[in-house]
């Protein structure tokens, strides 16, 4: 059987169908068609025309061509009957099947400018019977442009839904509807929700009234009973922008389903009003039927006060949206700048560093690299055990080392401190594999270790190490902090050792797109929560032999313009002629640089000289 389907309205059914498959068509999207950009989201959706373009494949269409290329069909008829099946456009088909199949009802309603086209596809149903016109005419509704047919029995007339292949019949005698069976409800008049924005759109509960409004050349939609959820749905998978004036038959279930609909719509944002205009009248067509004139004066003046109510609302959305602007926002900047409400600088505990950096860390994305041995994780370390001290809280996210071998770093460094202030020789510190290994000290070295136990606890009260297990993500350390803030009631200074061995957002996607999306998801974290995030990156093997560089920064794109203050440890003299690795290592202090590659708010390119005890993890500046 052929069928004459509304392309039209099937094509308009693009965003409904990606967001059954899982795809918010308002973002850019992996392709359905060549699957490729799983990760780079390649695919655009165009509301205008209700179709996708692929960039990478370069597929092109709209809903009926992508269920063609997704069961592989290309004939143009058998497409247009597979998406038809597919979105539930199948036509109905009723016997008997000897009838004259009626026309496509394609006019428009001469009753002003705000009505639209009526127009729909209803297949095997006959002209109007003599009854159906003599009910039509009773109900004040024998006009050609509504598309009215009869059953073939007679006994019952079809009104079809405008635009759309839907239907519903009605008893002439009695007053009982049906449904086409196996096909969900749908909305009649649902196309007048997204036209001509500045005007309102009555919702009514019986198709009879939609059609008597309707005629007087307003907009209007009709439940198909007195439950909301056909519009609730329609609004739901096309949002629209139109005032809904809402009007119950005069009886009280209509009252009461509408008032809980007004509730659903007022929580959803919608704007809509609920009006009681039928008189002493039923329902709309009633007073259509008894006094046109007054029927067609309620409906003028609730829609003009319905358009002022929206205009006014509009107003007051667009004085709201005009305080985003700069100048709106220039009040509550000046009150942060002058009630000083931003937290002051966080020294490092490194004098050259803090001054360089303009008094310390601020909130912002710092990342560190540097070649294997040059002591990333102790600078830091030694770092967050200073800003406690202090008394700021920090939180490390060690994805590397435990928690073990980092609290052994921090007593080493202690007992080298305290070797001097103890007359201890500064050969009887204690190096922290030697305090991992406790029982192979000597006790004299033990003294000096229960000595430093106390000083580096009572630095400690405000440090925190969160441990990885082998998969942290972001979302991980955001989660860490969100429980931090409510046991303390602040957020810490966030370190992470190291970025590139985060969890990735996207298993199959490439190493730069997972640092790309890391280094995005920090900075974020670090605006959010207003805090300093300190992280440790690996560097390309250029590293070794050559001074730091921006380039030097595994993956360095996203970290070279996502990062706030992009800092690297370097051995002294590294690049130069005579430069000697091994022997730079073998050093006692290694002599190490501090290079700042970048500091959006401050000097970059500056040197920081620094001696690192790499066996006692502690480092100076000189």
């Amino acid at each position: 059987m052929k069928y004459n389907y509304d392309i039209e309205n099937l094509k308009n059914c693009m965003e409904t169908y990606l967001r059954s498959k899982g795809i918010n068509p308002h973002r850019q999207f992996a392709c359905p068609v060549c699957g490729g950009g799983h990760h780079n989201t390649c695919v655009t959706y165009y509301d205008d025309s209700k179709e996708i373009h692929c960039f990478r494949c370069g597929w092109h269409g709209d809903v009926i061509d992508l269920i063609g290329a997704e069961y592989g069909i290309g004939d143009t008829g058998e497409k247009l009957r597979k998406a038809a099946e597919v979105l539930g456009f199948a036509a109905p088909h009723h016997p008997p099947k000897n009838v004259d199949k009626c026309r496509t009802v394609s006019t428009d309603v001469e009753k002003g400018d705000k009505c639209r086209t009526v127009s729909t596809d209803v297949e095997t149903f006959l002209p109007l019977t003599e009854d159906a016109k003599t009910y039509l005419r009773s109900r004040n509704l024998l006009w050609p442009e509504a598309g009215f047919r009869s059953t073939a029995d007679g006994k019952s007339i079809v009104i079809p839904y405008p635009k759309s292949n839907y239907y519903v019949t009605r008893t002439i005698e009695g007053k009982t509807y049906r449904y086409p069976k196996d096909r969900p409800r749908e909305l009649f008049g649902r196309p007048y929700l997204y036209v001509e924005a500045h005007t309102p759109v009555f919702v009514v509960e019986g198709q009879m009234d939609a059609l008597s409004i309707l005629f007087m050349g307003h907009a209007a939609v009709a439940l198909g009973g007195c439950g909301g959820t056909v519009l609730l749905d329609a609004i739901r998978e096309q949002p629209t922008k139109r005032m809904l004036i809402l009007c119950p038959d005069n009886d009280d279930p209509g009252r009461k389903a509408f008032a809980d609909l007004q509730t659903k719509l007022d929580d959803a944002g919608i704007p809509a009003i609920t009006c009681h205009l039928w008189e002493n009248s039923k329902d709309a067509n009633e007073l259509f039927c008894t006094d046109p004139d007054q029927f067609e004066a309620n409906l003028r003046e609730t829609a003009e006060n319905a358009a002022a109510i929206l205009e006014r609302q509009n107003l007051e959305e667009d004085a709201e949206y005009r305080k985003t602007s700069v100048q709106g926002q220039m009040a509550e900047f000046c009150a942060a700048i002058r009630g000083n409400s931003r937290q002051p600088a966080i020294s490092t505990g490194i004098p050259p560093l803090d001054k360089t950096l303009g008094g310390g860390l601020f909130p912002g994305l710092y990342i560190l690299g540097a070649v294997s041995s040059l002591g990333k994780t102790t600078f830091l370390l030694q770092m967050a055990e200073y800003i406690a001290a202090c008394g700021r809280d920090v939180m490390i996210f060690s994805l590397e080392m435990s928690r073990m071998e980092l609290i052994a770093k921090g007593v080493s460094r202690e007992t080298y401190l305290l070797a001097d202030e103890l007359e201890y020789g500064k050969g009887d510190a204690l190096s922290a594999r030697e305090i991992l290994q406790y029982d192979l000290c000597s006790e004299h070295r033990k003294t000096l270790f229960e000595a430093a136990l106390p000083r580096f606890e009572s630095h400690c009260r405000h440090l925190f190490i969160c441990e990885g297990d082998g998969r942290f993500s972001v979302d991980d350390m955001r989660d860490a902090l969100y429980l931090h803030r409510r046991k303390t009631g602040r957020y810490p200074v966030v370190i992470l050792d190291y970025l590139q061995i985060l969890t990735p957002r996207d298993v199959n996607a490439t190493d730069k797109q997972n640092t790309d999306r890391a280094v995005t998801d920090l900075k974020q974290l670090s605006r959010s929560l207003d805090v300093p995030v300190l992280a440790i990156s690996s560097i390309n093997r250029a590293g070794y032999r050559n001074a730091m560089e921006l380039n030097a920064f595994k993956e360095s794109g996203s970290i070279e313009y996502g990062a706030d203050v992009l800092m690297g440890l370097e051995f002294r003299g590294v690049g130069e002629k005579d430069f000697d690795l091994e022997a730079a290592k073998r050093n006692f202090p290694r002599k190490i640089n501090l290079r700042i590659l970048k500091n959006r708010s401050g000097e970059s390119g500056a040197l920081i000289p620094l001696e690192y005890y790499a066996k006692f993890n502690f480092f100076r500046a000189g």
